[in-house]
């Protein structure tokens, strides 16, 4: 997912699927990329990082089948243009994984 701000709401919604898919036993990845510009991608890092703290998610950060926070630049094409594709290979991994359960 992508965040551009720190008080996005879609950010709590993510942790808690995040959690509660966990808790499921459902493997699955978290990752969000800080799409805010390099000057405020600090800040905006932070703020993802408390909210994780917040929520109780810390121990999955920077895990096999975790959470990652990742920093993007909007100055540069190819670096947006990796980002997406690893987004894109994510989800077909993911809806991969999802077809070969007893869901899928």
């Amino acid at each position: 997912m992508r965040i551009h701000d720190g008080e996005s709401p879609l950010l709590p919604e993510a942790l808690q699927a995040f959690l509660y898919l966990q808790i499921r036993h459902v493997p699955i990845n978290l990752v969000i990329l800080n799409d805010q510009d390099t000057s405020y991608a600090l800040d905006l890092h932070n703020a993802i990082l408390r909210q994780i703290r917040r929520m109780g998610a810390e121990t999955w950060l920077n895990q096999r089948e975790g959470i990652f926070v990742l920093r993007t630049t909007n100055s540069s094409t190819p670096t947006r243009s990796c980002s997406k594709l690893w987004q894109a290979l994510f989800w077909m991994k993911k809806a991969e994984r999802w077809r070969n359960t007893p869901f899928g």
